[in-house]
């Protein structure tokens, strides 16, 4: 719970330190954030602190929309989508979290480097997160699955 707490905490601080200052020290040290900022990447790429945030909150609207839509149906591409959109909100669902962690390291970043701005700080770095695995993993064995699905529902067709 103490995670969720100090991650809840960075969050709120986001808005308050210039994105534009720590950019700058970021980019001037070569600190990478995952998931926030990347110093080798140019233009709107390299700072991603809100649009990765925008595309997982727009990845979990746009599946839970769909969702009511695939219960009113009969058909037999209903009955799959039933499986698969739950499974892609809970992917989508951890996404939403890796970015909000990924938020959570650039917050605590830049305050630091906007405290100590004279002395290099190293960015806390985030390993590959097995839940990341877990989920591309997921989303990869729901694809495979729906294609086995697709594939043997056409030939018994004929």
């Amino acid at each position: 719970m103490a995670d969720l707490a100090h991650m809840m905490s960075a969050l709120s601080h986001l808005r308050s330190f210039s994105h534009a200052s720590c950019d700058a020290l970021l980019q001037q040290r070569h600190i990478e954030v995952i998931n926030a900022y990347n110093p080798n990447k140019v233009g709107w790429g390299r700072d991603s602190v809100y649009a990765g945030f925008f595309w997982a909150v727009g990845w979990l609207l746009l599946v839970a929309t769909q969702i009511p839509g695939t219960w009113r149906r009969k058909d037999s591409y209903s009955r799959l989508l039933r499986f698969v959109l739950p499974c892609a909100l809970a992917f989508g669902s951890g996404l939403l979290f890796i970015q909000l962690e990924g938020m959570t390291n650039y917050s605590d970043v830049c305050r630091h480097l906007l405290k100590l701005s004279s002395e290099a700080v190293p960015g806390r770095p985030m390993s590959s997160s097995p839940v990341a695995l877990i989920l591309v993993l997921c989303f990869i064995g729901i694809l495979v699955s729906a294609v086995v699905f697709l594939y043997r529902r056409d030939t018994t067709r004929d």
